[in-house]
């Protein structure tokens, strides 16, 4: 039964990965098919691997209220409900964005089978350098379809994924300051 809410919770995320706004030929409405592609970006995004794990009690772990200049404007769900999406929070910071999605597995194998899983998706235009996946841990980033940009990493039991449709300088800025 646990397998089946794992499973559950990475539908999910190829749901939230799969967006809207294509020609019909997998590009975004108004772009052609040669734009971007593999290699495109080549700015590597920090590792989180050095950062310390959240503490306390999983189920009651709250994404921080700020991360440098971005304030938490949103917050819902739970970090160990992965299949219903765990939690989720919305930052701003001026004009941009960053959704964070947090997860709290089971053993270090599931939550690094998640960055592995989404960095997998169709959804995405390029994946930014090599991923690295070992066993406690596992980091990647991507360039969505859309233009968006992408980080999914995972320590031991915990993995997160931070998301925006802004530019890359606006996710390198969050990560730089987001504790975990």
């Amino acid at each position: 039964m646990a397998r089946l809410g794992w499973l559950f919770g990475v539908a999910i995320i190829a749901i939230a990965l799969a967006g809207c706004g294509s020609d019909g030929d997998g590009t975004p409405s108004g772009e052609s098919p040669a734009g971007g592609g593999a290699g495109a970006v080549t700015e590597r995004l920090p590792t989180p691997r050095e950062r310390p794990l959240p503490s306390g009690d999983p189920f009651s772990f709250e994404a921080p209220f700020s991360a440098g200049e971005f304030v938490r404007r949103r917050m819902t769900g739970h970090a160990t409900a992965v299949q219903t999406g765990g939690l989720q929070a919305t930052y701003t910071q001026g004009d941009r964005q960053i959704v964070l999605t947090a997860y709290r597995y089971d053993t270090p194998a599931e939550a690094a089978h998640l960055v592995t899983y989404t960095l997998d998706s169709a959804a995405l235009r390029t994946v930014l350098g090599t991923p690295e996946v070992g066993a406690r841990t596992a980091f990647g980033a991507a360039q969505d379809r859309h233009g968006g940009y992408l980080a999914v990493w995972s320590r031991e039991e915990w993995a997160f994924m931070a998301r925006t449709t802004g530019d890359l300088e606006a996710l390198n800025a969050f990560l730089d300051a987001f504790p975990y």
